[in-house]
């Protein structure tokens, strides 16, 4: 019974320090506990790991054990050896383990500028004429971002601090906007009384996958630079029955065929544009059909006269005269099977002049027939009954 006692007590004992966290082996003694490092740098938007040192290294560390903390939680915090950078500084962390405390020394450094770019758009500005400069730091979370600006010669041009720009006099002068570390960008501007223009660029306002038709466009001019003084142009065209353009830049081409379009300007700068208008083919044409009419004749009385009229559908081939908005009457040619009994002009005007039925026989009526001019395959015919 009481051997019996005694292997229970033992057992109980055992689960006893296993609750107690005691280890019934002896683990080996802390003799030494060190940082990884005691002092080290970092930037502003970077966080770090410092570590505790055992000697002997298979020497057990509890972290519950361990209490961590910051001299100063506005530089650097840290959790469990995790630190966190705060502000640019310098800050003291701590770990206390026992009778021990370890220190690191830790440096928050600031994110430096490495790099400006300026963005103008003028090289040459007047007296009293403004320009605004935007210059972009990189990298661009720069922890001191702010930009100091400056004028070599501030009496030709000034900038103030938000980067405007004035010309004063003429002369020339360097703009120079500089970060707190002394990164800095600079350019050269003038001023002129007269700024001349050093190039223009002419281009068709239509989609570039477009083909030219028959049809107005605008011409779009880029003049540069855009202060330039006298911008006054001056269009030609080498074809003007295929293009002409007026002094708006305002396009109108007319047929098929080729032509080149010029813009000069007063100073003699120029830029010009080749065209190539592809032919147009009509694919059909149809007569409308007047009110009252049938799908195959229309009745008239002796000395009435209508008007005719025609649609056509078109495709970019062969054909030359087809208008990109509709017909014109010279696109087609109007005739009659009987001009005598009944007339028909080129714009489609007829007159009936003599009854078409001859006894008793059937009324054939008048054919008229359109034609598209240069197309003979395409045409329609309409049957004319004078009563």
């Amino acid at each position: 019974m009481l051997r019996k006692l005694s292997i229970v007590m033992i057992i109980i004992g055992v689960m006893f320090c296993t609750v107690a966290g005691i280890s019934i082996i002896n683990d080996p003694k802390i003799e030494k506990l060190t940082f990884s490092q005691t002092e080290m740098s970092i930037t502003i938007n970077e966080s770090s790991e410092l570590e505790i040192l055992v000697e002997p290294e298979n020497a057990k560390l509890y972290s519950w054990k361990t209490e961590w903390s910051s001299s100063n939680e506005n530089i650097v915090t840290v959790d469990n050896g995790n630190i966190t950078p705060i502000n640019v500084g310098t800050a003291s962390v701590f770990a206390k383990y026992d009778n021990t405390r370890l220190e690191c020394k830790v440096t928050v450094l600031p994110i430096l500028v490495d790099s400006i770019t300026v963005d103008y758009e003028y090289n040459i500005i007047h007296p009293e004429e403004t320009m605004q400069v935007e210059a972009t730091i990189y990298p661009t979370q720069a922890t001191y971002p702010t930009k100091v600006w400056s004028s070599s010669n501030p009496n030709v041009a000034i900038v103030s601090d938000t980067g405007l720009v004035t010309g004063v006099a003429e002369g020339e002068a360097t703009i120079t906007v500089a970060s707190t570390n002394n990164v800095s960008k600079s350019f050269n501007i003038k001023v002129q009384n007269t700024i001349e223009v050093e190039k223009i660029e002419i281009e068709i306002n239509k989609p570039a996958n477009q083909s030219l038709t028959v049809s107005s466009y605008n011409l779009i001019k880029t003049i540069i630079p855009k202060n330039a003084d006298n911008q006054t142009l001056t269009w030609t065209s080498s074809n003007p029955s295929v293009a002409s353009v007026g002094n708006n830049g305002f396009l109108d081409i007319y047929k098929h065929g080729s032509a080149t379009v010029t813009a000069t300007t007063a100073n003699g700068k120029s830029d010009s544009l080749h065209l190539s208008i592809p032919k147009v083919e009509a694919q059909s044409v149809q007569i409308k059909k007047p009110n009252g009419g049938t799908p195959i004749g229309y009745s008239m009385e002796k000395g009435q006269t209508i008007k005719l009229e025609a649609t056509l559908s078109r495709s970019i081939s062969t054909y030359p005269y087809i208008t990109s908005s509709g017909i014109t009457t010279r696109e087609l040619i109007w005739t009659s099977s009987d001009p005598t009994k009944v007339a028909i002009d080129e714009h489609g005007n007829i007159t009936a002049l003599e009854i078409t039925k001859y006894n008793n026989y059937p009324d054939l009526g008048v054919t008229i027939t359109v034609k598209v001019k240069d197309v003979p395959s395409v045409s329609d015919t309409y049957i004319i009954y004078v009563i």
